[in-house]
């Protein structure tokens, strides 16, 4: 994550991985790890007809509109896309990046290293539209094969049932940028060293109930954020004022 952002683009690294980029530049700590960006799923597809193919199936459903029948050909894509083989040239790279993972200037880290694996899709977010929270993050992540079957679950959850129909529900609306059908998925894969925290939170820089840009709201709960996220755990709910920052209503 030592790039300068615009060095990089949204379209190979995903939005979120460039936003981390960004912040890593500007010095705050951002756990290392490394991006298998979008350019190396293409290349996947171009290496393998029967998983081209289910792409192309997939595509052509989604454009068809109909919803079920583009359920079905995803489902069909996500099982080709997990099975998929990596290239020798994407297999040593993941490899080398894990490998450098694992050591830092001071020496060997612990033998067991766990790793986030996130999606970072290249319009995971729109205009209008937010795929936020609908693609597969795999945590606790340990050891290289574990490693791989975790970035091609993340590759195949372009495919989830959620986010097919969240994709016609926007090109109903008019978001063409969400709808589009694409044979590839623009779809960039996060590997990020875990951390344990004490709590987890998500911040809105603009409420999104008033709608008001001078304040903030923040929802957090304990241990990790994936349970937060998917409701299973009760958050702390906090409004901010931004000028000067406090703390301005607080709840559950």
């Amino acid at each position: 994550f030592g790039a300068e952002p615009h060095r990089t683009t949204v379209a190979l690294i995903g939005g979120k991985a460039q936003s981390l980029a960004a912040l890593g530049v500007q010095g705050l700590p951002v756990p290392p790890g490394f991006i298998v960006t979008t350019a190396a799923l293409a290349d996947q597809v171009r290496r393998d007809g029967a998983l081209n193919d289910a792409l192309e199936a997939a595509a052509a459903a989604l454009a068809s509109g109909d919803s079920e029948l583009a359920v079905r050909a995803g489902q069909l894509a996500a099982v080709r896309l997990r099975a998929a083989h990596p290239s020798e040239a994407l297999r040593r790279a993941v490899a080398e990046a894990h490998r450098a993972l694992l050591v830092d200037a001071t020496g060997p880290r612990p033998t067991r290293v766990l790793l986030a694996v996130r999606s970072s899709a290249a319009d995971e977010d729109g205009g209008s539209h937010s795929h936020a929270g609908q693609f597969e993050s795999v945590l606790n992540v340990s050891g290289l094969p574990a490693l791989w079957r975790a970035i091609a679950q993340v590759w195949a959850s372009w495919f989830t049932p959620r986010a097919i129909r969240y994709r016609l529900h926007a090109g109903r609306e008019g978001d063409a940028a969400q709808a589009t059908p694409r044979t590839v998925p623009p779809m960039a894969v996060l590997v990020q060293q875990m951390i344990v925290p004490r709590a987890s939170g998500v911040l809105f820089t603009v409420n999104p109930v008033s709608g008001s840009r001078r304040e903030l709201t923040l929802e957090a709960g304990p241990g990790l954020g994936e349970a937060l996220a998917d409701g299973r755990v009760r958050a702390d709910y906090f409004t901010l004022r931004r000028d000067p920052l406090r703390i301005v209503g607080r709840g559950l």
